[in-house]
This record gives C-alpha cells, structure tokens and sequence, in this order.
C-alpha cells in the first residue's frame, strides 16, 4: 500500500533546511530593521529635546529672566555633560585613561567611578580621580 509519501519525504526533507536558513535570515534582518528604526526615533526624540531646550532658554533671555552669558554656560553645561558621560564609558572600556579625559575636559577636579566587569578580571567598582 504505497501512497506516494515516501517519495515525497526526501524532497520534503531536503526543502526543511533551507526553509529554516531562509526563516533566520528573515528574523535576523526583521530584528535588525527594528533596531534601526527604533534607534532613529529616538535619536530624533533626543534632538528635538536637545533643541526644545535651547529654544526655552533663548525664550528665558529674550523676557529678560536671564542673561546671555547665563544661557551660554547652561547651554555648555549640557554639552560638557555629554562629553563627560561619554569619557566615562571610554575610561571604563579602558580606551583612554583618567589623566586623558583630565585634559580633554579641562577639570583638575575630574572624577569617574569605573565599573569593572567579569571580562575585565574583576567585579566591582573603584573611583578614579585624577
């Protein structure tokens, strides 16, 4: 009693595994294309707020509220800020040292903690001050 499966398995066999590298492909790329799109928005989600808030401190000038030269160190505290995160990650990726970063920002005063992961050959936190 043939119904004509067994000569259908080995086709069906050989099709599975590439229906399966064709299903990775897909998910990896979908994954991917998310992951893009969702870092634009809110890339685009920090720049509007990056700009929103240099339009109030403008509006705050313009009323009279504040000085000019009090906007300008707001508006450069916000920018040194962001340098200062992104030394931080650098000094804790071990890319550049603390004495570096010292110059880059132009402190005496600079301070970072560094968290040292398991691939570092450690586990905790120590402060590096320069």
């Amino acid at each position: 009693m043939d119904t004509g499966l067994s000569s259908m398995m080995p086709q069906t066999l050989a099709f599975f595994p590439q229906s399966i590298g064709l299903s990775v492909v897909i998910v990896v790329a979908v994954f991917f294309t998310i992951w893009i799109m969702f870092s634009t928005v809110d890339s685009m989600y920090k720049s509007h707020q990056r700009e929103r808030t240099a339009r109030e401190i403008a509006a705050y000038v313009a009323e009279g509220s504040i000085s000019a030269a009090e906007a300008g160190h707001l508006l450069e505290s916000q920018r040194r800020s962001n340098l200062r995160d992104r030394l931080a990650d650098l000094i804790a990726e071990e890319e550049i040292d603390v004495e570096t970063a010292s110059k880059i920002m132009g402190d005496e005063g600079f301070s970072v903690t560094v968290r040292a992961g398991p691939a570092r050959g450690g586990s905790g936190a120590h402060a590096a001050n320069a």
